[in-house]
């Protein structure tokens, strides 16, 4: 058993990772504190990243989300909790869109933000559905 020295509680080590380096060979911190901190801390770093980037304040990205009730603005799929949305802009522009889920930001990236490339690939799905 070891005591957390975040949450002060008594776990057994099982609950904590291994730590060749510490004395009795494991973290001082446990797996759910770890995971706290890694989470805010993850989502401390998206928000100043984001601000830096695209101008877009953790305010203005809580606002984004509301307006697109929580969704992907292309495929209208609600965005997953443990995943952060993606800020859509223009590339040649750097102008902020939307939000989007990962799978539609990298197909629009994949097709260039070419409407005529997105408009062959939509005529090539359907000469080959059923």
């Amino acid at each position: 058993m070891k005591k957390c020295s975040k949450c002060k509680i008594v776990k057994p080590y099982s609950e904590f990772l291994k730590d060749k380096s510490k004395k009795d060979g494991y973290r001082f911190h446990c797996n759910a504190c770890l995971k706290e901190y890694y989470q805010k801390n993850r989502i401390e770093k998206l928000d100043k990243a984001r601000t830096r980037t695209y101008g877009v304040t953790p305010e203005q990205f809580q606002q984004m989300k509301d307006a697109q009730d929580n969704a992907c603005e292309i495929c209208k799929l609600p965005f997953v909790p443990e995943k952060t949305p993606h800020v859509d802009h223009c590339h040649t522009t750097n102008r902020v869109r939307g939000l989007l889920c990962n799978h539609c930001n990298r197909g629009l990236g994949g097709f260039r933000d070419s409407i005529n490339i997105m408009q062959s690939a939509q005529e090539y799905i359907k000469k080959y559905s059923a």
